[in-house]
């Protein structure tokens, strides 16, 4: 073999080795840049309470844009996991990344700029409107006093508007149901401009209709805004259509993870919800009669 051939035989194997693409959309050669191409990082996390690891020893990344959805049965430690990415709680060991740096390193400010948070707890506050409650997705923004200038009042209006609440963000936070408040608290979250979401149950309270309209906002705000969306869900039907990875957790371990075609499977979904064949057929027979 020629030198000439030899140097196009080795281009050629250069060539693909750069479209050698892992699962978590990195090329071969670019593990060097990994924690920057990246929105969510995770390095041998373990997360727990006081001290006491539930989930240990998890590694997993979340490309920038992807939209990645939590399953499992309740107590698995889902939320633990969503509140540890977003400092909520601190890591028991092991390290987490947000847009290539360490998660400790932020300042408040610096992290609500880059990542939003909707959890599951209730708020209860007096004398707020639901205009009030959204407004104070801006306050990373604003100085001290938390004085919303123009375009925070733009943005808020803009959020108010993709949610369809307009009547409900001028009614007094307390007066609204469930539903009408977790509708408040998702805008609320949405009105940080984040580059990263990250939603507990973000289809508690809500019913079809306004589940279907989260789906398509969350797509939307993917599509046109890339931003990384991260959230658990009961609803594994609806994490099929709104995924790009499925994450299984059960008995507190990180269990089959994937897009949703490979985990989304009956056989998958009964052993991660520990549900016979007949109750899986049950629930599909549910399903099929609302469908």
């Amino acid at each position: 073999m020629g030198r000439s051939e030899k140097i196009t035989e080795k281009a050629m194997e250069d060539k693909d080795m750069e479209a050698a693409i892992r699962p978590e959309g990195l090329t071969i050669r670019d593990d060097g840049n990994a924690i920057k191409k990246d929105s969510i990082r995770l390095d041998g996390l373990s997360v727990g309470y006081e001290g006491n690891a539930i989930i240990k020893d998890i590694g997993l990344t979340i490309g920038k844009g992807e939209t990645v959805t939590l399953i499992g049965p309740n107590g698995a430690g889902k939320s633990t996991i969503l509140k540890t990415i977003s400092r909520q709680l601190y890591p028991v060991s092991g390290a987490a990344y947000v847009n290539g740096r360490e998660l400790r390193e932020f300042s408040s400010a610096e992290l609500a700029k880059s990542l939003s948070l909707l959890l599951t707890e209730r708020i209860d506050p007096e004398y707020m409107t639901g205009r009030d409650i959204i407004e104070t997705g801006r306050y990373p923004y604003t100085g001290k006093m938390g004085i919303l200038n123009e375009r925070d009042h733009v943005v808020v209006d803009e959020i108010i508007k993709l949610m369809e609440i307009s009547e409900l963000a001028e009614r007094p936070f307390r007066k609204l149901s469930d539903g009408q408040k977790q509708r408040i608290l998702i805008a609320r979250a949405l009105t940080q401009e984040p580059e990263i979401l990250i939603l507990d149950e973000p289809m508690s309270y809500l019913d079809i209709r306004h589940k279907l309209e989260l789906i398509e906002i969350l797509r939307k705000l993917k599509t046109e805004k890339n931003i990384t969306i991260v959230m658990s869900l009961h609803e594994f039907e609806l994490a099929k259509v709104i995924a790009d990875k499925v994450i299984c957790v059960k008995e507190n371990a990180i269990g089959r993870t994937g897009a949703p075609e490979e985990v989304l499977k009956p056989e998958v979904l009964r052993e991660l919800y520990g549900i016979t064949g007949e109750q899986f057929e049950l629930l599909l027979q549910s399903m099929r009669f609302v469908l």
